[in-house]
C-alpha cells in the first residue's frame, strides 16, 4: 500500500517554512518517489512567500460552517482533484501540507483517509505541537498582521484561548490515531525538535539531500511595531499593506533577530490560567511520547506592555519603518509598470 503524508500543522509551528522546503525539493522528493504536487502556489512557496500548502483549498473545503475560511461549495470537487491525484501516482506516495487540516473535524479526517484507502493508500500524519500560550501570542501577532486586528492581545486572548480543539493535545492526537492508526500519527514539538530533519525523517528522506531555506520564512513583527499597526488597522488597510511592513522588515536582518522573542505581551496571570487550562491534556500526550517530564518547559519570559512596547519605538525604527515601506511602494510600481508594459506590447 502506497502512503498519502498529511502535513496538518499546526498553525504557527513553522509551516510556512515546511512549505517552503517542500516546493522547493518537490523534484527531489519526486525522484525519492514522493510527489509534493503544485495546487497553483508553489511559485509562491518556491519565492518564500506564505501559502498554506499544497493542500489548503482541500483543507478549506472541509473546514466546518464555523470558520470562515471555509470552502463548502468546492468540497466535491476537491475531494474528486484528491482521488484523482492519489489514483494518477504510478505507484508513488504523495504528500500534501497545509496546517488549515488541523481544523477540520473528525468526520471529515475520516473521509480522506477513506478516499486514500479507496485508492489504496494509508494515511500518515506528521503534526507539531507548541506551548499554547506561545502559540496564541503568536497568533494574535499573525492576527494583527493580517487580519486589521485592533484589540489588545490580553482581551483577545483571554476570549478566545479555550476555543482551539487542535490545543487540547492529548484529545486532539487520541482522535487522529483512531483514524490513521497510532503508529501513523507522528507528533513532533515545536521549536525543540528539528523542523525539516524531523519533516525528512518522517518521509524516510535523507535530510542532507534536501535544500533548506536559508531566510526567515513569514518572519513575526517586532512588539516595538505592534502598537503602531494596531492603529493603522483602525483604518482597516489592505492585507498587503502589513506584508509590505514585515517585508521591509523582514530585509533587516537586525529587527528581525530582535522581533521580541525574549519578552512575551501575555501578562503572568493569563500565562498562567493557559497552562492550567491545558495542563491535563498536556500531560496525557507527553504520556503517549513517553516524555519523562513537562512536555514543554515552563515560560520564563518577562512581560512587555503595549505601552512599553510603544516607548522603545525610537528614531531608527520608525526610519526603517518608513523607508522600508517606501521601497516596497516602488518595487510594487516598477513590477506593475513592467507588467502594463509587457501587455502593451502583446496587444499592439
Amino acid at each position: 500500500m502506497n502512503t498519502c503524508y498529511l502535513h496538518i500543522g499546526i498553525f504557527k509551528t513553522g509551516s510556512s517554512a515546511l512549505q517552503v522546503y517542500f516546493a522547493r525539493n518537490a523534484e527531489k522528493l519526486a525522484a525519492a518517489g514522493i510527489r509534493y504536487p503544485d495546487t497553483g502556489n508553489r511559485k509562491r512557496a518556491e519565492a518564500g512567500l506564505i501559502t498554506s500548502g499544497n493542500g489548503v483549498w482541500l483543507a478549506r473545503s472541509l473546514l466546518p460552517k464555523s470558520n470562515f475560511m471555509q470552502r463548502a461549495d468546492t468540497r466535491d470537487a476537491q475531494l474528486k482533484l484528491f482521488a484523482e491525484m492519489l489514483g494518477n501516482g504510478a505507484g508513488r506516495d504523495l504528500l500534501l501540507s497545509s496546517e488549515f487540516f488541523s481544523d477540520i473535524e473528525p468526520a471529515e479526517m475520516q473521509r480522506l483517509a477513506d478516499v486514500a484507502a479507496a485508492q489504496g493508500y494509508g494515511l500518515k500524519i506528521l503534526l507539531y505541537v507548541r506551548d499554547q500560550a506561545a502559540y496564541l501570542e503568536s497568533l494574535y501577532v499573525q492576527h494583527v498582521k493580517r487580519r486589521a486586528l485592533t484589540a489588545d492581545p490580553e482581551s483577545y486572548i483571554g476570549a478566545i484561548y479555550k476555543d482551539f480543539l487542535h490545543l487540547h493535545f492529548g484529545t486532539f492526537v487520541k482522535g487522529l490515531q483512531a483514524i490513521a492508526g497510532e503508529d501513523n500519527v507522528r507528533v513532533h514539538r515545536y521549536p525543540a525538535d528539528d523542523l525539516f530533519a524531523t519533516a525528512s525523517a518522517y518521509l524516510g528522506v535523507d535530510p542532507a539531500t534536501l535544500e533548506q531555506p536559508a531566510e526567515t520564512i513569514n518572519a513575526s513583527l517586532p512588539h516595538k511595531y505592534l502598537p503602531l499597526l494596531l492603529r493603522l488597522n483602525r483604518l482597516k488597510p489592505p492585507q498587503s499593506f502589513s506584508d509590505q511592513i514585515v517585508g521591509a522588515l523582514a530585509a533587516l536582518e537586525e529587527d528581525v533577530r530582535l522581533s521580541g522573542t525574549a519578552r512575551t505581551l501575555l501578562p503572568p496571570a493569563l500565562t498562567a490560567k493557559i497552562a492550567g487550562h491545558f495542563a491535563a491534556e498536556n500531560d496525557a500526550l507527553a504520556r503517549q511520547l513517553c516524555i519523562d517530564g513537562p512536555l514543554f518547559p515552563a515560560r520564563e519570559k518577562p512581560y512587555i506592555s503595549l505601552e512599553e512596547a510603544a516607548a522603545s519605538l525610537d528614531l531608527d525604527s520608525i526610519t526603517n519603518l518608513l523607508g522600508g515601506l517606501l521601497v516596497e511602494q516602488e518595487k510594487r510600481l516598477d513590477r506593475m509598470d513592467r507588467q502594463i508594459s509587457a501587455l502593451a506590447a502583446r496587444l499592439r
